[in-house]
């Protein structure tokens, strides 16, 4: 369960950097299924992603990280893929084995620049 309290420790003792560190991938993931189970489960659609950041955004807007207008802004753009299904439809469609979708890149390329800016301002406040 979420905890904001356990986040803003991790945060203080440098842990989710090294929790980054730890989950770095230095080959293709899906390739081996070991190192594939290893990886916490990302949300399955944009829509989800939203609800989830919209839940956090205390943490993404705490010290200023973002503005809360960025947060408005990117929960928007997400809910606008109505993408709800999308996993499922993909998966029915492959066999099993989804591909990315347009949708789905984007909520990669948010969660990454995420990443990246609290990677910045944790080594910024050393």
């Amino acid at each position: 369960m979420y905890s904001e309290k356990k986040e803003a420790t991790c945060f203080a003792g440098g842990l989710l950097l090294k929790r980054a560190e730890k989950l770095y991938a230095k080959e293709n993931i899906f390739d081996d299924r070991k190192l594939l189970s290893a990886f916490p489960l990302l949300p399955a659609s944009c829509v989800e992603s939203s609800q989830i950041m919209l839940k956090k955004r205390n943490l993404y807007e705490r010290e200023g990280v973002f503005p809360p207008g960025v947060i408005e802004y990117i929960t928007k753009l997400l809910q606008a893929e109505d993408n709800r299904e999308m996993s499922k439809k993909l998966a029915h469609l492959s066999g099993g084995r989804s591909g990315l979708a347009k949708s789905e890149k984007l909520c990669i390329k948010i969660y990454t620049g995420i990443k990246l800016q609290r990677k910045y301002n944790l080594e910024k406040n050393k």
